[in-house]
């Protein structure tokens, strides 16, 4: 799920892949893997159709200064141009170089990269739209995050854990692999292959 494929999506596919602009606001339509065709970047069902929430990325129990403040989302009309679309900024999908999800990783990377907790929850698509910013997080995560003190992707990478440095970054989206779904397959490929090309 968390792909920038080859630095070429500034946003998650899944999440926000099947996208509109209106009036300069960023609206996305949220697909499961089943329903999202890679080729074209189009979502056949959303996943907000029959009066559905979006549940991803958020935990609205983890507030400030621990997270953004968020919530569960819904379509923004139920009938329409914006039929099965949520607004882009309501949510913490993954965006940047490296891409960073979550309203509790989200509210870490701006209060360290931009000196105000706020900047990146009152607008997530900073990390989309802003080349300083979509880098930046992707050194945060590298060298910030960490599932155990002291043991960042960079120290697992320095020790020779390539694995352990994607498991931070990745976590279970990375391991193990989802045999039964064949995009998450290709996507775990992928992303080796990407590492494998840029050490050469």
């Amino acid at each position: 799920s968390h792909e920038t494929d080859g630095f070429i999506a500034a946003r998650e596919y899944l999440a926000c892949g099947d996208n509109v602009v209106v009036d300069g606001e960023l609206y996305c339509v949220p697909c499961t893997s089943e329903d999202y065709n890679f080729d074209t970047h189009t979502c056949g069902i959303s996943m907000l159709e029959n009066d559905q929430s979006y549940m991803e990325f958020c935990q609205p129990y983890t507030t400030p200064p621990k997270g953004c403040t968020c919530e569960y989302v819904k379509e923004v009309e139920a009938s329409g141009q914006l039929e099965g679309h949520m607004k882009a900024n309501d949510i913490f999908f993954g965006r940047g170089s490296i891409q960073i999800s979550n309203n509790f990783n989200y509210i870490r990377a701006s209060a360290t990269m931009t000196g105000s907790k706020d900047t990146f929850c009152e607008e997530p698509e900073l990390l989309s739209t802003v080349e300083t910013y979509s880098w930046g997080v992707g050194i945060f995560i590298w060298v910030e995050l960490m599932k155990e003190e002291g043991k960042t992707s960079h120290t697992h990478a320095l020790n020779g854990s390539f694995g352990s440095a994607l498991n931070i970054i990745n976590g279970s989206s990375e391991c193990p692999v989802k045999e039964d779904e064949e995009w998450h397959s290709k996507a775990v490929r992928g992303r080796l292959d990407h590492y494998c090309n840029v050490a050469q």
